[in-house]
């Protein structure tokens, strides 16, 4: 029973690879389909957040809107939401905390709207944080095959947030120290009237 459970989690990792593989390659050729609409940001991760809680529930995932504004932005759903996704299971998945935390904070600076994953996960070694974000390229730690991915997530992430006029960024202050990841969109302050 022990290596038809081992099997059974190849077989899961196997095909979410491919599938990941096949969005990748799809996002790349522009050959996605789907429609661009206009959407309240806070509302979209809070809903999918809700949608998902099933597959978050062993963790401490908590979303603030500082400011309390709305921040309409025209995204595709679907794509938007994958983006969510690979940010939140990669903090979870790159954790060995007993209740992964997760912060996803919204703050709109001049012209930009960064939307940041903060994590109390493993964290990312310096040299590694410019590099995390190429295809198929995977930070090496011998020391702990679960958490052992395709190297794509990152680059569809990346891919999905150029999509939508945006980028991602990374940072971290090393090994043990969380990470953050931060989309960024252009976005228009409204004047204050």
């Amino acid at each position: 029973i022990k290596y038809l459970h081992f099997m059974l989690k190849d077989v899961e990792r196997l095909a979410d690879n491919t599938k990941r593989i096949l969005d990748l390659a799809r996002i790349e050729s522009k050959t996605f389909e789907g429609e661009f609409i206009e959407e309240n940001l806070v509302d979209v991760v809070t809903e999918f957040c809700d949608k998902n809680s099933h597959l978050f529930r062993n963790c401490d995932l908590t979303i603030h809107n500082p400011s309390g504004q709305r921040f309409p932005y025209i995204i595709n759903r679907p794509l938007f939401e994958m983006l969510i996704m690979n940010l939140i299971t990669n903090a979870i998945k790159y954790n060995r905390s007993d209740i992964p935390k997760i912060y996803v904070t919204f703050l709109p600076q001049k012209r930009k709207l960064h939307i940041s994953f903060e994590d109390s996960g493993i964290g990312i070694d310096k040299r590694d944080l410019k590099r995390i974000f190429k295809k198929f390229y995977q930070v090496g730690r011998s020391d702990d095959m679960t958490a052992r991915g395709s190297g794509i997530g990152l680059s569809l992430v990346q891919n999905i947030a150029k999509i939508h006029k945006g980028k991602v960024t990374a940072r971290s202050k090393g090994i043990s120290e969380g990470s953050v990841f931060t989309i960024q969109l252009p976005f228009k302050r409204k004047r204050e009237t």
